[in-house]
């Protein structure tokens, strides 16, 4: 299982979740990112691979190994860090997952690999919190350049799925 952001907090729990399942996990990690996770004796077995979402040779390099199963969690992934740079919250949560699912597709095209990939969003696309449980045919109404990105990634990954067929 290739898992971007498998440094960060739920890619921690994550990486953790599928090696005691008996998985192979390659983890992807933003270069000069916290280095703790890779001294966890928990995720001992993880092959660490450096990941850069704003870099397509960087995203085509972590691609190129052969997995079953692709969990993409690497984002700007807080609003106030979104709002304080907008461009950087667009460039890595959209342009970030353009990369990776058409790195994937190539390889699909290729007959090199058919992963199956999860792209994680944000119960933000749909604006406001209020007291109901979200369903997935809710209107999108995302309030930030954070929710609008991770929006916007999950219409890419829709339409690399119907041109593609990448799962």
């Amino acid at each position: 299982v290739l898992v971007t952001g498998a440094d960060g907090f739920v890619g921690h729990h994550l990486v953790r979740r599928l090696l005691h399942a008996g998985h192979e996990v390659i983890g992807g990690r933003r270069p000069g990112g916290d280095e703790e996770p890779l001294r966890d004796p928990t995720l001992a077995g993880t092959r660490w691979m450096p990941l850069e979402l704003a870099d397509s040779q960087s995203v085509r390099g972590f691609c190129e190994h052969a997995a079953d199963a692709v969990v993409h969690l690497a984002a700007v992934s807080s609003t106030p860090e979104a709002l304080a740079d907008p461009a950087g919250a667009w460039e890595i949560n959209l342009m970030g997952v353009v990369r990776l699912l058409g790195a994937l597709a190539e390889r699909r095209a290729t007959g090199s690999a058919d992963p199956a990939v999860l792209l994680v969003s944000s119960a933000e696309v749909y604006g406001r919190a209020d007291a109901r449980l979200r369903r997935e045919d809710d209107p999108l109404a995302p309030r930030s350049p954070y929710a609008a990105s991770k929006a916007a990634a999950e219409v890419a990954g829709l339409e690399v799925w119907r041109r593609t067929g990448l799962r």
